[in-house]
């Protein structure tokens, strides 16, 4: 009996271990479930950002284009803000503005066109004053011949 005994109690030892790795096992099974889970729905949040940042890049690739199509700048090189070099659209737009202009206070391509509409006005009206001038003198020297 004292076998049988220990026969049962041996049974019901390995009965525990298996119940107890059995429930370890689905423990760990649903954490993992879990944590694959997640990764997935970060894995597709990851993605639709990615496809965001693709189709923001083709559309400001897009504008950049049309901005270099409209100041007539094609070169690769955009510059930062404060760039000299004459390779870069920025340094080449500063040297147009300071050899058509000279220098401004606030040097943009938008202020370079204002102030050289402004000279344009002014030599226009200097150009109609001499005008006016010359007609003048001239109908005084005919009426003088004339005379």
């Amino acid at each position: 009996m004292n076998q049988t005994n220990s026969q049962i109690q041996f049974l019901q030892i390995v009965c525990v271990v298996l119940v107890m790795s059995t429930l370890i096992g689905m423990v760990a099974s649903y954490i993992l479930y879990r944590d694959v889970n997640n990764l997935e729905q970060q894995l597709a949040e990851a993605k639709q950002q990615s496809d965001s940042c693709k189709e923001e890049r083709v559309l400001l690739t897009d504008d950049l284009r049309v901005l270099k199509s409209l100041t007539g700048y094609n070169m690769s090189d955009v510059g930062d803000e404060d760039s000299v070099e004459e390779t870069t659209i920025v340094g080449k737009a500063r040297s147009d503005i300071h050899r058509m202009v000279g220098s401004l206070t606030n040097p943009t391509l938008r202020e370079a066109i204002y102030e050289l509409n402004s000279q344009l006005e002014n030599v226009t009206q200097e150009r109609n004053t001499l005008k006016k001038e010359l007609d003048r003198v001239s109908a005084t020297q005919t009426s003088t011949r004339s005379n």
